[in-house]
């Protein structure tokens, strides 16, 4: 589904600063293309992914602020769940990882644990703001674009959610990411809380809940966090989420995300986020070069061409 094709209101395509624009991704059950040091210079100027911009002369509205952290966030998780399809697929099937035997399974799921912290540090970096500003400058953008929009309707997430349910070895690091799971249920759930003390999701308040997500709402998803469906190389797509990791790593040194939940799991944690953030960029790296980054699917999905 194009743009053309959504409502989505101006207001909601704006970011303050400029300084990223839309998100290009295969579909999940994509691999990237091959690529060639030309073609990928070609590919990145054709589609204008800026570079990363360190300083913003412009001091941001409160409003400003958590709608561009709101979009940015979702950004970096779009790229981390595709990092996640591929670290968890990479592991499926294997009953153990003992790291003298499968060393590759061992540090692979290794990886997956980290990359659910990241998400989980993600997540309170999206949600950084006061529960009056999001019921002010995120929550009524997701109404007008949908009035039950939800994260269900990732097919990102959506891919890694199917990649969890076969068991998890039972050595150390499936412990670990089993662990680093139900912590981001909790942080997800925390997050929830504090912004909508008083009420549900838009989900559960319109009465869908429960219903299997359709590929017009995730094509309407897609859009209104400015995601464009194509297929790309690994290094567009590297270059794209190490582009938002260096500016969300920029914004929290000018802008520390000072939120607290009254949990020490919670506090501790986040008080971390600059440290999980930092490390995005060699977990992308080190699965990038184990193969071709794809979630299997039955049914193969074809992305739409720009």
């Amino acid at each position: 589904m194009s743009d053309a094709q959504v409502h989505i209101p101006e207001h909601i395509r704006n970011v303050p600063d400029g300084t990223f624009g839309d998100l290009w991704l295969p579909m999940p059950s994509e691999p990237f293309s091959p690529c060639d040091d030309l073609s990928c210079r070609r590919s990145r100027r054709d589609r204008k992914i800026p570079a990363a911009r360190s300083t913003s002369s412009t001091i941001p509205s409160d409003e400003d602020l958590a709608w561009r952290r709101w979009l940015l966030g979702h950004h970096a998780s779009f790229g981390v769940w595709r990092l996640l399809c591929q670290a968890l697929s990479d592991s499926a099937g294997h009953g153990e990882c003992d790291p003298d035997t499968r060393p590759d399974v061992h540090r692979t799921l290794t990886i997956a644990a980290e990359l659910f912290d990241v998400y989980s540090a993600l997540l309170l970096y999206s949600a950084s703001c006061t529960p009056e500003i999001y019921a002010a400058a995120v929550r009524p953008r997701m109404v007008a674009c949908h009035p039950a929009f939800s994260g269900t309707w990732s097919r990102d997430y959506e891919q890694v959610r199917v990649l969890l349910r076969p068991s998890v070895p039972t050595c150390e690091p499936g412990v670990r990411l089993k662990r680093a799971v139900k912590f981001n249920r909790l942080v997800h759930m925390a997050v929830a809380k504090r912004l909508v003390p008083d009420g549900n999701s838009l989900l559960r308040d319109s009465g869908q809940a429960g219903s299997s997500p359709t590929d017009g709402e995730r094509d309407l998803f897609d859009t209104f966090f400015r995601t464009r469906r194509a297929t790309i190389c690994v290094h567009e797509f590297t270059g794209q989420l190490i582009d938002r990791t260096e500016l969300i790593l920029s914004d929290l040194a000018v802008y520390p995300v000072g939120t607290r939940y009254g949990r020490d799991d919670l506090d501790r944690f986040q008080a971390e986020l600059r440290g999980h953030f930092e490390r995005l960029d060699d977990l992308t790296g080190e699965l990038m070069t184990k193969g071709r980054a794809t979630c299997p699917r039955q049914n193969r999905q074809h992305s739409p061409r720009p």
